[in-house]
């Protein structure tokens, strides 16, 4: 036997001993895509000024409404409470979703073996993961968490309350509901089932994921009695802001598979590359469903990804493509281990040559649209900069609100002024602008299109900001310089 016939073997052993590096690799690819592909020094988004402004020294905390949780600003806080700018949270953010993802996908390991790193490929290769990495939002953490609260609590329903095994449930448990509660508790109906039908262990396993996830939800639901009345009553208030409730929108979420960040999108169709992508994934989860060894695991992990989509599909109005962020992370699980097999199984070379060459594409394309997206955000988020630091210096030192068409989280953070909204004519909060005149403080509005006739602006002096097509309003002219 000749020594090139001994090489392959011998390295395809040398690779399976280190298996367990892949997922390293996987984690190290992952913070490579995330700065390559996206700008850490973009802006603020809406939801991400709300959530920092909670936990920044010398910053207005806004206004959090009944259905967001605090759970993302535990995450951050580590990083803003130092008072480092912007860009170095988006770092830290960038390493620490880096890190979660070989932590959730290692507690696969011992049940699918090398097909753990290829799920965490598929999932740390989607534009989702990519750009929200390092986005102040809960939608790819949850995701990451809810990987491996399931991974951990199978793992502990082999083995029971032996060791130390029910420590991470109770860890992933509460990081995933501190960060979403209502999608934690699907998760968690979700996995007791599956657990009270399956083999094994039943009770520590329910203790565990029950036990942390209520962990995790306390703040929110202490909260609730605090600034609501009670966890129903926050339900109640939380469904009017994201208009929960049934309907139907999984041709919605199909529209957003390439972008924008927020629907309804009305610019066009589905995308079939998109598309594309959801079927590869949904047939891989499919195939990975049909030929896994502990194939109770694999459905299990699909069913809750399939649960958590449901949600949003069924009984959220609301869309955007970071809702279904653990959808993806669940439903990688189940398809790395049909890619794996699937690859085994085939024996035709030109099988495996288009098989490869498909899998290679789908990264290509969400890397190309986590770049676009990029680059949009970053261009349309400038904008607030340019405005906040208006109000900043219209104000010249003296306490100051406004009211703004659009993005008055962001203003308020960066300019100092306290927001509110102003549409069609009218603030949604009136006394804050009357109240701010009553008392010798600046007060302006900030607006896009023309106020409509009859409005209270017609008094107030217009001050148009040609280079970006807004117009700022005041009562009184500018001082002069």
């Amino acid at each position: 036997m000749s020594a090139h016939s001994n090489t392959w073997p011998a390295l395809f052993a040398r690779l399976s001993r280190l298996r367990h590096s892949w997922l390293v690799l996987a984690g190290v690819g992952f913070l490579a895509l995330q700065v390559l592909l996206t700008t850490q020094a973009r802006l603020l988004e809406w939801d991400e000024a709300v959530y920092l402004s909670q936990v920044t020294p010398g910053r207005l905390a806004l206004n959090l409404f009944a259905h967001r949780s605090r759970g993302i600003t535990y995450v951050v806080a580590p990083a803003s409470a130092t008072g480092v700018d912007l860009h170095a949270v988006r770092w830290y953010l960038a390493v620490v979703t880096s890190v979660l993802i070989v932590g959730a996908f290692s507690e696969w390991r011992p049940l699918t073996g090398r097909a753990a790193a290829l799920a965490a490929g598929i999932f740390a290769s989607s534009w989702i993961a990519i750009y929200y990495g390092s986005e102040i939002q809960p939608n790819v953490i949850l995701a990451l968490a809810a990987v491996g609260l399931v991974g951990s609590a199978l793992r502990l329903r082999g083995v029971g309350a032996d060791g130390s095994r029910w420590i991470p449930v109770v860890l992933w448990g509460a990081l995933a509901g501190s960060l979403r509660p209502v999608e934690t508790a699907i998760l968690v109906v979700v996995l007791l089932a599956g657990i009270a039908v399956g083999p094994g262990k039943r009770v520590a396993p329910a203790l565990a994921i029950s036990g942390g996830a209520a962990l995790g939800a306390l703040p929110w639901v202490v909260e609730a009695f605090v600034r609501w009345g009670g966890p129903l009553a926050r339900a109640r208030a939380a469904s009017k802001s994201v208009v929960s409730g049934l309907s139907m929108n999984v041709a919605e979420h199909a529209r957003l598979l390439d972008g924008p960040l927020i629907g309804p999108d009305r610019s066009g169709g589905i995308p079939w590359s998109g598309l594309i992508w959801w079927v590869i994934l949904i047939l891989l989860a499919v195939l990975g469903a049909l030929l896994a060894q502990r194939r109770t695991d694999v459905v299990l992990v699909g069913a809750a990804g399939v649960a958590v989509a449901g949600f949003f599909f069924f009984g959220i109005g609301a869309t955007a493509p970071r809702f279904l962020a653990p959808t993806y992370a669940l439903l990688a699980v189940p398809a790395g281990v049909g890619l794996l097999h699937g690859l085994r199984r085939v024996r035709l070379g030109w099988v495996r040559l288009v098989a490869v060459a498909t899998l290679l594409a789908s990264p290509w394309w969400h890397g190309s649209v986590a770049v676009r997206i990029d680059r949009e955000q970053v261009e349309a988020r400038a904008v607030a900069a340019v405005l906040a630091d208006r109000l900043a210096n219209e104000a010249a030192g003296r306490s100051c609100v406004f009211a703004s068409q659009y993005g008055y989280p962001q203003l308020q953070y960066w300019s100092g002024c306290r927001g509110t909204i102003y549409r069609n004519g009218e603030i949604e909060s009136p006394a804050l602008i009357t109240q701010a005149e009553a008392t010798g403080s600046a007060a302006f509005v900030l607006a896009v299109s023309t106020p409509p006739a009859g409005s209270f602006l017609d008094g107030w002096v217009a001050v148009p900001m040609d280079e970006i097509g807004w117009t700022l309003y005041m009562p009184e002219l500018p001082a002069s310089p």
